[in-house]
C-alpha cells in the first residue's frame, strides 16, 4: 500500500464520507457486503472511556451505531460496519477477537 500507511482515522464528517466511498467500492467485489467489517485506528486500550486515534489523539467526531457500547470496559476497539449496508457506522468490539472477517481500512499520509 505504500510507506507510512496507517489505519484510517476519521476526524470529521467529510472523512467519514470519504471512507464510506472507499468501503462501498471495495464491498462491491465482496460476496456478502452486509457482513464486511473494517479495522480503524480508534482504540480505548486502557478502558478509561477515552477513545484515542493512534496518530491523532482523542476522538472529536463520532459515528457510533446505536448498539455500540463505547463505555463498556472490555470493548476497546472500533470497527466500521459495512459501508454499503450500514453506512459505515462505528461498532465497539474486543480488540483480540479474530472470529469475524475484518479488513484493514488504511490511509496514506497527505
Amino acid at each position: 500500500m505504500g510507506g507510512g500507511a496507517i489505519l484510517a482515522e476519521i476526524l470529521s464528517e467529510d472523512d467519514q464520507a470519504t471512507v464510506i466511498e472507499a468501503m462501498i467500492a471495495a464491498e462491491a467485489t465482496f460476496e456478502d457486503a452486509e457482513f464486511s467489517y473494517w479495522w480503524s485506528g480508534l482504540r480505548d486500550d486502557d478502558d478509561d472511556g477515552e477513545w484515542l486515534w493512534v496518530e491523532n489523539g482523542p476522538e472529536i467526531y463520532t459515528n457510533w451505531n446505536k448498539n455500540a457500547v463505547p463505555s463498556h470496559t472490555s470493548f476497546n476497539c472500533m470497527q466500521l460496519l459495512s459501508g454499503s449496508k450500514h453506512g459505515g457506522e462505528w461498532m465497539t468490539f474486543l480488540c483480540g477477537d479474530n472470529y469475524i472477517n475484518t479488513h484493514p481500512l488504511c490511509q496514506l499520509p497527505n
